[in-house]
């Protein structure tokens, strides 16, 4: 495990010692909403929403994401938000960029599982870089559906940590929390 997700994890159980009432953000009821409209797991998007924020829903990244999901400034006025959009609004643009994303790959990646990787790639890196990842994976005899040692091999290192950390976290999310 990631030696900063066993500090979440540890920094969660200290506060919330029994399961029933382990909460992973104030944001939960909010999150566990706009899972429901996407079609989501909760705990996925809100492994997204840790490793983007931290769940802190005011703030920038140096390259100018802005926000609990980190949206890039043209997102946020594609999905008809700015800066001061409300925390319900941050996340149903995001769960709007979600769903655009899954509806962008599925037509190629059948596979929900191997989907979710491509998505979580797309949302990190951008969906065009993604699929010039793909590409490469194809010219290099590797299967460009197939995330692990296929097209991860041909991404940046930041994206590959991107998805490992949120996969991992959801996975440990659902060991503790429903």
């Amino acid at each position: 495990m990631h030696v900063g997700m066993w500090i979440c994890c540890v920094f969660l159980m200290m506060q919330h010692p029994r399961t029933d009432t382990l909460r992973v953000s104030r944001y939960d009821e909010l999150i566990k909403i706009e899972a429901q409209k996407i079609g989501w797991d909760w705990r996925m998007l809100a492994s997204i929403i840790y490793q983007e924020s931290r769940f802190k829903p005011d703030l920038e990244s140096s390259k100018g994401a802005y926000g609990l999901m980190q949206l890039m400034p043209v997102t946020m006025r594609k999905f008809g938000i700015d800066r001061d959009a409300s925390v319900e609004e941050q996340l149903e643009a995001g769960g709007k960029l979600l769903i655009l994303l899954d509806r962008k790959l599925s037509g190629t990646i059948t596979d929900s599982h191997e989907r979710m990787y491509f998505i979580l790639a797309s949302y990190n890196a951008g969906l065009n870089k993604v699929m010039k990842y793909r590409e490469l994976a194809l010219q290099h005899g590797r299967n460009p559906n197939v995330w692990s040692d296929n097209v991860e091999r041909y991404c940046p290192k930041q994206t590959i940590a991107f998805v490992r950390d949120i996969t991992n976290r959801y996975s440990y999310y659902k060991t503790i929390i429903e």
